[in-house]
């Protein structure tokens, strides 16, 4: 069983985590999803079908733009709130022990945060 440092300090790691690795993450997703187009269709024309798709190609490729736009905003949106409650999850446990709230308190002071 872990002593109440070691608590804090792995309480640090969550919040941290929470606070600025899964919030850098979701800035990441979240400019791939505004760098995605939401349409390619018009650069896909042609005059007659290809398969089993009607509109020829770029309707296929639209279809497969939405799936993956709606993914990048989806898995950034996830990223925040897993973040937020990360953060909650560590202020919250923190509370309930005093001396691992003193070492996570000392870890984030020696980061620079509050």
């Amino acid at each position: 069983m872990a002593d109440s440092t070691t608590l804090g300090a792995d309480l640090f790691d969550l919040w941290n985590a929470g606070k600025h690795m899964l919030p850098a993450a979701a800035e990441s997703v979240q400019g791939a999803w505004n760098t995605t187009p939401a349409s390619i269709k018009s650069y896909c024309t042609r005059s007659g079908p290809i398969g089993l798709v009607p509109d020829g190609p770029g309707q296929a490729i639209d279809n497969v733009l939405e799936y993956l736009n709606r993914a990048l905003s989806d898995s950034a949106q996830n990223l925040r709130l897993t973040g937020g409650a990360l953060v909650w999850l560590a202020n919250q446990y923190a509370a309930t022990d005093a001396d691992a709230k003193a070492e996570f308190d000392r870890k984030k002071r020696d980061l620079g945060d509050s």
